[in-house]
């Protein structure tokens, strides 16, 4: 069989080396994500997860002399990838641009996917302890929601009360005190089902 000696052709067949690692890669990774229950993602998640698979496939790319950097090297195996699984090169293209913006935005959880998998891409289970940590993450900022919802609702009730009572000409401490009683109530409820709800039980 005759070497390839065209740029292109041995281009082509680096990007086919790398492409075949990332499937892999992530055929290894998502048997330890099975593992958890880590695989119902959210779109947030399937970010992560593939700007981790870029990231390892652009550590990859690096030992290549390809015509375009080595991240532009992997999203393309992304993308390679995509349209080998069935998604039209359209779309794949328009999830590359998505990705590539998650990369570089603002946020640094796209960032910090990105450099994870550049660096713990052979470790099994690298992908699900990222996911485990993000979804951790997600479920701290939604009870710190809950709780702020239960304080601004204890708020409302207090207002709400002192504002009746007073209109239905009870004295000012009587209201007061009614408010607080009320308000306390309505935060005290909310607390409690912060605690039922988002604190692990120990076994």
């Amino acid at each position: 069989m005759k070497s390839p000696t065209k740029p292109e052709e041995l281009a082509t067949l680096m990007l086919d080396s790398v492409t075949a690692y990332g499937r892999a890669v992530l055929a290894q990774q998502m048997r330890a994500v099975a593992v958890t229950n880590l695989e119902s993602e959210s779109d947030r998640q399937q970010t992560i997860r593939d700007l981790f698979l870029v990231g390892a496939m652009c550590k990859n790319c690096e030992q290549f002399a390809l015509p375009i950097t080595p991240e532009d090297s992997a999203f393309e195996c992304w993308r390679r990838m995509q349209v080998e699984a069935g998604a039209s090169g359209e779309a794949a293209e328009r999830r590359v641009s998505a990705l590539k913006r998650a990369a570089h935005g603002a946020s640094l959880d796209g960032k910090s996917a990105l450099k994870f998998g550049r660096e713990f891409a052979t470790v099994e289970c690298a992908l699900a302890a990222l996911l485990a940590a993000f979804a951790a993450r997600q479920s701290h900022l939604v009870a710190m929601r809950f709780l702020l919802g239960a304080m601004a609702a204890s708020t409302i009730a207090l207002a709400a009360i002192v504002a009746l009572a007073l209109f239905a000409q009870a004295s000012a401490a009587v209201a007061w005190a009614l408010g607080y009683s009320i308000a306390w109530l309505v935060l005290g409820v909310g607390v409690a089902l912060y605690v039922v709800k988002f604190i692990p039980k120990r076994e």
